[in-house]
């Protein structure tokens, strides 16, 4: 087993353990309590919602839930009304919807769509998060380090009554209101900022940015510093995830930095995208990469470094790739990663966030805007996985949004950031004021929730004008392939169907076959037409629905149901028009499960 530093974790035995191993363990047995199973609930003043002045209350229905979900929304809200996470209640003048989000357990995490109603009403706090740079200088003299992970961190925040009527879910069970304070919320990461440092104040050595804390200390210390930690955390009840947490190493890896006796060392995550990308392997390839010499306005020789790449791009010119090209092209991989060309992150300064996808890799390139200029702080980039090189075009669009955001979250999360896409379909479906679609594929919901979380505004810039995105995208650094399944949700859907009326396989079959289907998830994998042919009547329906359509295992959906070919539909009708006992269960089953153009009776 490896850490984070690529280092081997060695199991110790009796034999091998020092005086310090001893010591932290019976450290750790003294504070057994604050990693034990169920939620912390932090002592002190609850957190309070500010709603807008003048503001109405917002009621939304409960959105129709799949069929196959329904026996596991309902135990995941019993699980939180038993932790105390959510009540009952009987009316509410606020309601928000949900969208479950199937994990790969086969557990259910329920989100409320909070964009919808409460974060849209609620004045957002800004208190601000820590500046990395002064976080880590106040952990300077330490030889040791411990790393410490809340486990589910905002859940441990009690909300206070009024805020509690503010978060109210609707759900096919009725209502409920969130006792502690809810992820997607936007104020989120201000309030639990707040309690952390509050918690810990007067402590010299520990430093929180959100649930993530570190402990810097020195071995010849008297009291250890982890020891006052863990007691302030007792006393306060707090929960720690034991699995997350790092204790008394000689060097940890905190928020994308390496820090150990002898100071900070970036780990180079930010430019592994530059220094680590291949080289191009044709014309179109070195083109993306060449979008990168935008930046060659802060250098005063990059056009002399480029030439040699220049000249393969003229008219006629046999492609050739030797040492004279190779060479050019990475010694500018190495100017772009210099002093004259990169920034250092600056809270005060406008954030853009530019993303792109291709069919084989996702890019993301965080900036700093300086009037018309920007100015790169960092580069991120990686291949796609086998099962995500079949997702719609549209999906790997909103992944390579998703994977910038994560990516980047350190520098973006509780701060105003513009988010840049070149799909132009992505700034309507993802604008931040916009609830999470309800027939949308399921990983957009999913992403859609995760964008929820932080404060952005998302613009389109045509695909000529985001170069640096899409270079990094043409050029992805490798990572190892996953074997990603695919999403919980199509495995659930697809399981449920009757084998004695059409199987699966069956399905897939039938779908390949026919060619209407086919011409679908042919434009949902590879882009649709900004217009369809008058004389094309049969595909309207599903122009329609193009930004919800998606395909996995082979099959395609519409939101959660799989659409039905043509040959399918009569085995399918006759199915929902049976009168035998169980006939009603297995017609309610379908209906949430297929769909066809007028199954609904809409076109």
């Amino acid at each position: 087993k490896l850490n984070c530093l690529g280092t081997p974790v060695l199991k110790l035995t009796a034999a091998t353990e020092t005086a310090q191993d001893v010591e932290l363990k019976e450290l750790l047995s003294e504070y057994e309590e604050l990693f034990s199973d169920g939620l912390g609930l932090l002592k002190g003043p609850p957190a309070h919602l500010y709603v807008k002045e003048g503001t109405a209350p917002k009621f939304f229905k409960a959105r129709p839930l799949p069929y196959a979900m329904r026996d596991k929304v309902s135990n995941e809200l019993d699980r939180l009304v038993k932790n105390g996470v959510i009540s009952a209640v009987p009316h509410a003048g606020w309601a928000t919807p949900i969208v479950p989000v199937l994990k790969k357990d086969g557990t259910i995490r329920i989100c409320g769509d909070f964009k919808l109603t409460v974060n849209s009403a609620c004045c957002t706090e800004q208190y601000p998060l820590p500046v990395i740079d002064d976080l880590f200088a106040a952990l300077n003299g330490g030889d040791r380090y411990s790393t410490l992970d809340l486990r589910d961190a905002y859940n441990q925040v009690p909300l206070d009554d009024e805020s509690k009527k503010l978060t109210v879910i609707n759900t096919h069970r009725g209502l409920f209101c969130f006792n502690r304070l809810p992820f997607g919320i936007s104020s989120a990461p201000a309030i639990f900022q707040r309690k952390m440092e509050s918690l810990l104040r007067g402590i010299h050595g520990v430093q929180a940015y959100l649930d993530d804390v570190i402990v810097s200390e020195r071995r010849k210390e008297d009291r250890s510093v982890l020891k006052q930690v863990l007691q302030r955390f007792k006393e306060n009840g707090v929960k720690l995830h034991r699995g997350k947490c790092n204790f008394w190493q000689d060097e940890v890896c905190y928020l994308g930095h390496r820090i150990n006796k002898d100071g900070l060392h970036p780990t180079e995550k930010n430019l592994a995208a530059i220094m680590e990308a291949r080289s191009p392997k044709n014309v179109s390839e070195l083109r993306s990469f060449i979008g990168l010499s935008t930046y060659s306005q802060f250098l005063t020789n990059m056009a002399t470094l480029l030439a040699p790449l220049y000249n393969l791009l003229a008219k006629n010119q046999r492609w050739k790739w030797d040492q004279a090209e190779e060479h050019a092209f990475r010694k500018a991989k190495r100017v772009l990663c210099t002093a004259d060309v990169l920034t250092h992150f600056d809270p005060s300064k406008v954030l853009r966030l530019e993303c792109d996808a291709s069919p084989y890799g996702v890019g993301a390139v965080l900036s700093h805007s300086f009037g018309h200029v920007d100015r790169p702080i960092g580069f991120r980039s990686r291949t796609l996985s086998k099962a995500e090189r079949n997702y719609s075009q549209l999906e790997r669009e909103a992944l390579a949004l998703v994977f910038g955001v994560t990516k980047f979250r350190d520098y973006l999360l509780g701060r105003d950031f513009t988010l840049v896409t070149d799909h132009k379909p992505l700034v309507g479906l993802l604008r931040e004021d916009r609830p999470t679609p309800v027939m949308a594929a399921a990983r957009i919901q999913r992403w859609a929730l995760l964008l929820g979380a932080y404060q952005y505004k998302i613009e389109y810039k045509p695909g000529p004008q985001n170069q640096n995105a899409d270079a990094l995208s043409r050029l992805p650094i490798n990572v190892p392939d996953k074997e990603t399944d695919e999403l919980p949700e199509y495995v659930l859907s697809v399981n449920q169907l009757d084998d004695t009326i059409l199987s699966a396989q069956r399905l897939r079959s039938l779908t390949s076959e026919d060619p209407l289907l086919s011409r679908v998830k042919d434009y949902v994998l590879h882009g649709w037409a900004k217009h369809l042919d008058d004389d094309d009547p049969q595909m309207q329906p599903f122009f329609h629905r193009k930004l919800e359509l998606t395909v996995a295992q082979g099959l395609l959906y519409w939101g959660h149901r799989v659409v039905v070919p043509q040959t399918a539909r009569g085995a399918m009708l006759k199915m929902l028009h049976e009168t035998h006992q169980g006939a009603s269960t297995m017609k309610a089953v379908a209906r949430t499960l297929l769909w066809w153009p007028g199954l609904d009776g809409t076109p």
